[in-house]
């Protein structure tokens, strides 16, 4: 499940998150990319 949800992770940041990144902030790019580390790293 882990390896779906990096590969996945990474379509997602390739397609949108380039442009969000312009939009939204570093700063909450990176709290977002943060939160989503820690959820990834508790699956089995």
């Amino acid at each position: 499940m882990r390896e779906w949800l990096v590969r996945m992770g990474a379509w997602a940041h390739g397609h949108i998150g380039t442009s969000a990144h312009r939009r939204i902030g570093a700063s909450a790019h990176r709290r977002i990319g943060a939160s989503a580390h820690r959820h990834a790293a508790v699956w089995p």
